[in-house]
């Protein structure tokens, strides 16, 4: 893909170590808000059972489209585990997110 996501910004994931926390797709930076990160943390920790998380995006382009896929696969909850990687567990792999205009 060109113009793809790059510059993959390191820092702290609320204490839980060392972890993607942003990137850049051209200028524009492109991370989780600090609450959204805390309760994904705690998703991934198991203290919601039964709760599934997916996510809808109005990307309307396909170049959209790819880098809001992208950052979710590049983006960390806790370091090695991606939001995507969080999702697909929930999921049995499977993709049910609603990114951009097309099907899943």
């Amino acid at each position: 893909m060109t113009n793809k996501i790059q510059n993959e910004i390191p820092n702290k994931t609320k204490g839980l170590g060392e972890g993607v926390v942003g990137a850049y797709s051209g200028h524009d930076k492109i991370s989780l808000h600090p609450g959204s990160l805390i309760a994904l943390q705690e998703h991934a920790q198991n203290k919601y059972p039964g709760m599934k998380i997916c996510f809808a995006s109005s990307a309307d382009t396909p170049f959209a489209e790819k880098v809001g896929r992208a950052t979710l696969k590049l983006l960390e909850v806790v370091p090695g585990m991606t939001v995507w990687d969080l999702v697909m567990r929930d999921w049995n792999q499977q993709d049910v997110n609603q990114i951009g205009r097309q099907p899943p």
